[in-house]
C-alpha cells in the first residue's frame, strides 16, 4: 500500500539509493583489514588513513555541492564512479595492488573516500529533486530507511562473502 501510492520515478531513486549505498558497505566494513593484509599497512597508522580520507571528504562534500549546482547531478557522479572503478580494479589493470610503490596506500584510500562522497553527493541531489513538495517527508522518511537497511544488507552481504571466500581458500 505504502509503495503503490509513490510513482515510479520515486521508486527508481529508491532503487538508485539503495545500490549506491550497498555497494559501499560492500567494500567499507573491510577496507581497513585489506589494507593490513594486502597492502602491508600497518594497523597502528590505521587512524591516520582514516584522517585523511575524513579531511579530504570534509573538503571534497564542499565542493562537490558546487560542481552538482554548476553542472547538474550526473557528470559528477559519472566521474566519482569511474575514479571509485580505477581505484577497485588498480591490482587488475596494473599488476599492483595498492601499497605498491606506483600507487601507495594513503593516496589510494584518500582517493576511493573522496570518489564515495562525490557519488552520494550527486546520488543525494539527484533523488532529492523526485518528490512533489506535499510528498517530500514521506519520500525522505522511506529514502532514510533505504539508505539504512541498504547500508546493514551491505555489511551483512560483504561477511558472507568474505566468509566464503576465506573458507574456499582454507
Amino acid at each position: 500500500m505504502l509503495f503503490r501510492s509513490l510513482s515510479p520515478l520515486a521508486l527508481a531513486s529508491f532503487g538508485c539509493a539503495s545500490l549506491t549505498v550497498l555497494s559501499s558497505f560492500l567494500l567499507i566494513p573491510n577496507l581497513s583489514a585489506f589494507v593490513q593484509f594486502n597492502a602491508g599497512w600497518p594497523r597502528e597508522h590505521l587512524g591516520l588513513l582514516y584522517l585523511a580520507g575524513g579531511i579530504l571528504s570534509l573538503f571534497s562534500t564542499r565542493l562537490g555541492g558546487v560542481w552538482n549546482d554548476r553542472s547538474g547531478s550526473l557528470s559528477p557522479v559519472m566521474a566519482a564512479t569511474a575514479l571509485l572503478v580505477l581505484l577497485l580494479s588498480w591490482g587488475m589493470l596494473t599488476g599492483t595492488p595498492p601499497g605498491h610503490p606506483h600507487l601507495p596506500v594513503l593516496p589510494w584510500f584518500a582517493a576511493f573516500m573522496l570518489a564515495n562522497s562525490l557519488r552520494w553527493i550527486s546520488i543525494s541531489t539527484l533523488t532529492s529533486k523526485v518528490p512533489l513538495p506535499h510528498h517530500r517527508a514521506r519520500y525522505m522518511s522511506i529514502l532514510s530507511a533505504v539508505q539504512h537497511l541498504s547500508s546493514s544488507g551491505g555489511a551483512i552481504l560483504s561477511t558472507r562473502l568474505l566468509h566464503q571466500i576465506g573458507r574456499a581458500h582454507v
